[in-house]
């Protein structure tokens, strides 16, 4: 590779935490089910609505509202608390991607995630999502990442090709295009 690193610093924002949230939440099973449930009421609210009673028009609503409404202002409420509560995101952190993995550093404390011990990469138009377990995952805003999340795409993939990380959303369609150009 023509160059095997990239660097960038990452000052978290509510709007990147709330991105992060909506796609973890809305990818899973009870994401896509609730997505389900409103089309399913909004459907039924819509053809049914002389025929039903008052308390099923109710509760149709209700959930048609808790999915669009409630779920994504809790969503950006917790994202803003978070920022404000979690002393980690006050100050920016900075970012090494290597052959030795993921490298974060604030202040005096450093750490390397291998990539061993990542499972899945996933690439949004705003994001870079790398997962270190189900529930943990560092973000790598692509604003953050600038002229250099091609780069970054390209290192992750060729470094986690081979080591069992499932890849999805934009970087798996650019994944073949990696392939290709570095024989990996």
């Amino acid at each position: 590779m023509e160059q095997d690193s990239v660097s960038f610093s990452v000052q978290m924002r509510a709007q990147d935490l709330y991105r992060f949230k909506i796609y973890h939440v809305y990818h899973g099973f009870s994401g896509v089910f609730g997505i389900f449930l409103t089309v399913l009421a909004a459907v039924m609210l819509v053809t049914n609505f002389k025929n039903m009673v008052e308390q099923s028009r109710i509760v149709f609503l209700l959930i048609v509202v808790w999915f669009i409404i409630i779920d994504p202002l809790r969503f950006w409420l917790h994202s803003k608390g978070q920022i404000k509560q979690n002393k980690v995101y006050h100050k920016p952190l900075q970012y090494r991607i290597d052959e030795a993995g993921i490298t974060v550093s604030q202040d005096e404390t450093t750490q390397t995630m291998s990539w061993e011990n990542l499972v899945k990469l996933i690439e949004t138009k705003k994001q870079f999502i790398v997962y270190s377990s189900k529930i943990h995952a560092f973000i790598f805003p692509k604003e953050a990442v600038g002229t250099e999340c091609d780069l970054l795409r390209k290192i992750m993939v060729s470094y986690t090709i081979d080591k069992h990380v499932k890849i999805k959303g934009f970087i798996k369609d650019k994944t073949k295009e990696t392939e290709d150009v570095y024989g990996i």
